[in-house]
């Protein structure tokens, strides 16, 4: 998605939209998430998912046209079974359908699953449970890795 900037001149800029997904069965923790983002960078847009295997799907969709920058992924997915129920499965899975075309994020309370989630292809560790300053950085890390791409 590209918004248009209007520069004052007859020329526009456009600045493309970073798109961040987050894998999250709880409800909570994915809304509290939606509402920080949304005030702290409205410019993000910001999708969540209860299960694993929704975003797989949408990945699978979505592969040759327009990939989200970052995907927060959760160590446990409780709605999910067997492989996808737990997080370092799922970024595997995701790294092996699209390599490092995203930021992979991991984000558990369980320093051991944010462990094997990094081994797995995860690039940045949101420890639970994640503050204004934790979801501030990983949107930061999240802009840095779309304008590396861009570029």
């Amino acid at each position: 998605m590209i918004e248009k900037i209007p520069t004052g001149a007859d020329e526009q800029h456009e600045k493309p939209k970073i798109e961040i997904w987050m894998i999250d069965d709880s409800r909570d923790v994915s809304s509290t998430w939606q509402n920080m983002v949304k005030i702290k960078s409205p410019d993000v847009i910001f999708r969540t998912f209860s299960r694993a295997q929704d975003a797989i799907e949408e990945l699978e969709r979505r592969a040759e046209t327009s990939l989200p920058h970052g995907i927060i992924v959760d160590g446990n997915l409780d709605l999910d079974r067997g492989e996808l129920s737990q997080g370092p499965h799922v970024v595997r899975k995701i790294v092996e359908m699209i390599g490092d075309k995203v930021l992979l994020m991991a984000h558990s309370s369980d320093h051991d699953l944010n462990e094997q989630m990094m081994q797995n292809g995860a690039k940045h560790v949101i420890q639970k449970p994640a503050g204004l300053k934790d979801i501030e950085s990983a949107m930061k890390q999240a802009k840095k890795f779309a304008e590396q791409k861009i570029s």
